[in-house]
Parts: C-alpha cells; structure tokens; sequence
C-alpha cells in the first residue's frame, strides 16, 4: 500500500503539472498543500509559525519505500513577529540557510511508515528516525509526521524574545494534502524535482 501511495504521490504532481498549461485536454487537478508548521517556547508562552516556501521531492524505490527530501529556506519561517523572524533567521545562520530533511521511508504495507534519515542546519548533520501517517480517500491522499528541532545540537544560537531566551526544542508537523487522479499511471521518478536534480 505504501509503495501505491508513493506511485500516486509522483502522479498527483505530474498531473499537476499539466494544470497550468492551455491545453484545453490537460487534465485538471486541485493544487496540492503542503504545511510545514513550528512551535517556539518562551518560558510560558508559546509562539507558532510556518514555513511559506518549501521545495520536496519523492522517489519510488524498490519494494515498499521512497527517498523524501525536503528543503525549507531559513528565510522562509515566518511567525508573523518581525523581531523574533529576524532573530531566529540570524541564529540559523541567514542568509541562504537551509533546513534539509533527507531519507528513506518504508511500509510494511499499511499506514503509518517510518522515516529514516538525516536533518541538516547550520553545517551540521543529525541522524533523523520519524513515523510519517498517510491514508487515501478517493482522488485525494494526506500524508503528515512530526518530529522535534534541537537547536542545541545543531550549535544554534537561541534567539530572545522580551529578555526570554527561546526554548531549544522546536516542535515541527509536516503535513499534505495531495491530488491524484485514479486512472494516473505513473514510473518511479521526482516529484517536484529541487533545482539540484
């Protein structure tokens, strides 16, 4: 089922792909949403942001597994407080840092799957094991895991907001909602392949 899952990953996006053109046979396809999504704590406050850009791609590989990366500009977090944005940009090593969550999961045929890899910041890598939930309901599939950011190992500077230094783990959820078309067929390849590829 996960590899099914992988195989309409890479055809909902290559449909998508056709969405945009003028061909009146293109088919249409709902664009696909991603979330990536933080939690910073300050003693007893607590202050979310998202991502508003993030590049992915998805590999099919042999048996039940795909290669997943996903690259997240440091520039791109945005609580919605200036200051603070500024601070952690800074702290994560701004500009043209990047977050990078590179690796393989694997099914044993059914939700959920585990993700094992790497989590790159700062120059620094981090061994990285993750349980990613998936499910499909007709033409459209979600898939979302969560994991905790430790700052400390990644030798970031903490930022502070009002004389409060920010808590060095960082609670982030992955989440998407993708579109895939049931009569798609597709071969493994990227989906939304990173300029790098």
């Amino acid at each position: 089922m996960f590899r099914q899952s992988i195989v309409a990953l890479i055809a909902a996006v290559s449909l998508a792909s056709f969405a945009g053109r003028a061909d009146t046979d293109a088919p249409e396809s709902e664009p696909d949403q991603l979330l990536f999504s933080y939690r910073l704590g300050f003693g007893g406050r607590t202050v979310e942001g998202a991502a508003h850009e993030l590049e992915w791609s998805l590999r099919a590989l042999a048996g039940n597994s795909g290669r997943l990366l996903l690259r997240i500009p440091v520039a791109a977090l945005s609580t919605g407080h200036s200051r603070l944005d500024e601070a952690l940009r800074r702290a994560m090593g701004e500009p043209g840092a990047m977050l990078e969550l590179e690796g393989i999961a694997t099914s044993t045929g059914s939700s959920p799957a585990l993700f094992t890899g790497t989590l790159r910041l700062h120059g620094i890598s981090h061994p990285l094991r993750m349980i990613l939930s998936y499910s499909r309901a007709g033409e459209q599939l979600a898939v979302s895991s969560r994991f905790e950011l430790d700052l400390d190992a990644f030798e970031v500077a903490l930022p502070v907001l009002d004389g409060v230094r920010a808590s060095p783990q960082i609670p982030i959820e992955f989440s998407a909602l993708l579109s895939a078309h049931p009569g798609a067929v597709a071969s493994g390849g990227f989906v939304r392949p990173t300029a790098a590829e």
